[in-house]
């Protein structure tokens, strides 16, 4: 093996290193956790939905390490039924421009919202990424169902009503835990943010 030969071998390993480092920065979206559906409300608090308490998306890379420090988007330009409100959480970046909410992860590569929103989208049209990756689309729910007055209130009470004694499966607007009915669970949900008494103010 001649001495250039040698030369372009190590350099071309050295590119696959180079390579396979950068991808591992990346954000991979088949390894990357995202909730469906999102559940927001008005006060901002926690809700225990799908996952436990608030809505997680975990960024992973191709080696399945969790990235810390990637901005996570919550871009509901595709879905301008859902009203965002102008005020979130400390730690969440709204952008009543583009629609969207965004936030760090952590050192587990872990980004949890309380997202203040109102009304819903049944489709998948929220896009979640990471970084500028697409990670998934999901669609949105929220205990201010009718998206009026920025607040979990007596009318959105009866639109859950109307859902909770329906027969079964309910409308998924209601349908906060992801598990296909309007139950008990979901009322619980609904029921923390109607005394909450928390009203914002949505985006223009």
């Amino acid at each position: 093996m001649t001495g250039l030969v040698r030369k372009a071998l190590a350099v071309a390993a050295g590119l696959t290193v180079v390579a396979s480092v950068a991808m591992a920065a990346v954000p991979d979206p088949r390894n990357s956790s995202v909730e469906t559906p999102m559940v927001g409300g008005s006060s901002g608090n926690l809700l225990a939905g799908v996952g436990g308490a608030g809505y997680e998306v975990t960024v992973r890379d191709i080696n399945n390490t969790p990235l810390a420090n990637q901005t996570v988007v919550l871009d509901f330009s595709a879905a301008l039924a859902v009203k965002i409100y102008s005020g979130q959480n400390a730690g969440t970046t709204v952008n009543c421009g583009s629609h969207t909410l965004s936030k760090l992860t952590n050192a587990s590569g872990l980004a949890v919202f309380g997202p203040r929103d109102g009304a819903f989208i049944n489709s998948a049209s929220v896009q979640v990424s990471a970084q500028g990756v697409a990670l998934a689309n999901v669609p949105s729910r929220s205990t201010d169902i009718d998206g009026v007055g920025a607040t979990t209130n007596a009318a959105d009470l009866n639109l859950f009503r109307q859902q909770f004694f329906a027969p079964q499966p309910a409308a998924a607007p209601t349908d906060y835990t992801g598990d296909g009915n309007t139950n008990a669970a979901d009322l619980n949900i609904f029921r923390g943010e109607f005394f909450s008494g928390v009203v914002g103010i949505y985006c223009p």
